[in-house]
């Protein structure tokens, strides 16, 4: 068996599971067992059964290992209320696993789990924006918590300046970057509808996002509007239109769809602008990451607290960051509010009324990605 060898648990078996690929980055360079938990409602239904399931898994996945491997990570999917409460007796059931067949005793991790006191994990990576400031707070007073564990913005971070350069490289847009070249450009990414209208972005944050786009235009800055896949069509329209009249340029990422159909979720645009769109829909596919190019210089991204690409693909990579923070969300999403705190706190990001965006010297921290424990 290779030293390096660890056990992955993804989520429950049958369950949509595209929530934990942002982790594959940290197993990267590490050979995975994989498997997923038998499913979350026989948990629920007979612990024993599921217990008798896991063991059955877990022997076809260690079938013709001399030695067990000495690591096994469950990661978090928080899709229920009670994960937390459910994996932690999971790993308990792991180290009977272990000991009924007289291997030694693995190190247990979690990782991306909400706030909870685990018995059973030797090391916890809590998601920080998942924990309410209450939850922080009993975090610190609980020094034994505090030994096994970290608070780590889980987010995904696969955009790094070469893929933005690779897919800027799919299409050519490099007539359309000359615009921009030797220029400070400000790139506005406008908000979205999304998780059934939890995150809600409107006309009235657009006219937000519009007036501070002026402030920038009197600081000498060339301004970019970009729509998102779920921003609302009549915000498109308002915005491209007040591009049009301001100098300012607007570029579109929503599908489009010609035909007239009931589409309560707008994931297609039909609106005023339908032709322009489907003039530029192929030569401007990947204009997003080609402006990102062009921010990386004296340039400032402006997001919104409800899309988590403010990190993800603007301060993750030192662009100076901008977040509106005025919109709609459903306190239901509580983690958006936390996760803009958090941020605006360690000076990752600025605030969208801050004034010191507006510096062409300015820059957020570079936030990086925190590496996650895979070698504790």
């Amino acid at each position: 068996m290779k030293k390096n060898l660890v056990v992955v648990g993804r989520g429950w078996a049958g369950e949509d599971s595209s929530a934990l690929s942002k982790w594959d980055d940290c197993f990267k360079n590490i050979e995975t067992l994989d498997f997923c938990l038998p499913k979350y409602a026989l948990f629920l239904q007979d612990e024993f059964l599921f217990r008798q399931n896991l063991f059955s898994e877990l022997d076809k996945l260690f079938a013709g290992l001399a030695i067990f491997p000495n690591k096994f990570y469950l990661l978090c999917q928080n899709f229920v209320a009670n994960e937390a409460e459910c994996l932690d007796k999971i790993l308990a059931f792991v180290l009977d696993y272990y000991a009924l067949k007289k291997q030694k005793k693995p190190k247990t991790y979690i990782l991306g789990s909400k706030y909870f006191e685990y018995q059973h994990a030797g090391f916890i990576n809590f998601t920080h924006q998942y924990l309410s400031q209450y939850e922080e707070n009993l975090w610190y007073q609980n020094e034994k918590l505090q030994k096994k564990s970290v608070l780590a913005l889980n987010l995904g971070f696969g955009l790094n300046w070469q893929k933005c350069e690779l897919l800027a490289q799919k299409i050519d847009v490099s007539d359309e970057c000359a615009k921009f070249l030797n220029k400070k450009t400000v790139m506005f990414v406008l908000g979205e509808n999304t998780n059934q209208y939890k995150v809600k972005f409107d006309a009235a944050d657009a006219l937000r996002m519009a007036d501070r786009a002026l402030d920038f235009v009197q600081m000498g800055y060339q301004v970019v509007f970009i729509n998102s896949a779920q921003t609302p069509n009549d915000v498109t329209d308002f915005i491209c239109d007040f591009c049009l009249r301001n100098n300012m340029f607007f570029y579109n990422r929503k599908k489009l769809l010609k035909t007239e159909v009931l589409d309560e979720a707008q994931t297609y645009y039909q609106g005023l602008f339908y032709e322009k769109f489907e003039k530029e829909q192929m030569r401007f596919e990947y204009i997003y990451y080609a402006l990102l190019l062009n921010l990386k210089n004296g340039g400032v991204f402006v997001g919104t607290a409800g899309d988590f690409s403010y990190l993800t693909d603007a301060a993750n990579l030192g662009i100076a960051t901008a977040v509106y923070a005025e919109q709609n969300i459903d306190k239901s999403r509580a983690d958006c509010f936390r996760l803009y705190d958090i941020a605006l706190k360690n000076k990752y990001i600025f605030d969208f009324y801050d004034d010191a965006v507006l510096d062409s010297f300015s820059h957020s921290s570079g936030f990086l990605a925190q590496e996650m424990p895979i070698r504790k």
